[in-house]
Formats: structure tokens, sequence, C-alpha cells
């Protein structure tokens, strides 16, 4: 999965609309110049970006920042930044 349908929403952030794949549910919002995008593009970065799209809970964006690693599980920090400094995305109570 190579070509995906993006659309710049302004030079640093751009979008992949909902369903590239089937489970797809939300948009992935990708964070980053023109040149790292191409970067993102080559490896599996953008692919994980849409796998997270696919997750239970997530309800307005899949969000792939500057620095998301490539081709790499979830890690401790991904699901922190889900869970508690994203809140907005996850439609489930947060603990406390």
């Amino acid at each position: 999965m190579k070509n995906f349908p993006i659309t710049k929403i302004n030079d640093y952030v751009w979008e992949i609309p909902p369903g590239v794949k089937p489970c797809q549910k939300v948009p992935v919002r990708i964070y980053a110049d023109s040149a790292l995008l191409e970067k993102m593009k080559a490896d599996l970065t953008i692919e994980q970006g849409i796998n997270v799209g696919c997750l239970p809970g997530v309800y307005k964006y899949s969000i792939i920042l500057p620095d998301g690693p490539p081709a790499q599980p979830q890690t401790a920090l991904s699901y922190a930044l889900l869970t508690q400094v994203l809140p907005v995305l996850i439609d489930e109570p947060q603990p406390h």
C-alpha cells in the first residue's frame, strides 16, 4: 500500500481520508513538511497511521507526528499520547 490519497491542508498538515482500508473509520492527519512527507511515504509510517485509524475508540483523527517511528509497533509513549495527552481522540472514559 503505497499510493495514498493525500490532501494538503497547509504546508505542514496533510490528510488521508477514511476508507483507505475497509476498517479505517477516521482520517489520518500528518504533521510534516513536504520533504518529511516523502520519507514517510517511502517507509511504513503512513500505513501505521492508517492502521491506528482502524482501532476502536479513535473517533476524530489518527495522528502522525514528525517524530513518528517508521514500521514500529505502538509504543507506551504512543498509548500515553492517545489516552492522556489527546483524550479528545478517544471515545472512552479516561482514568484519573
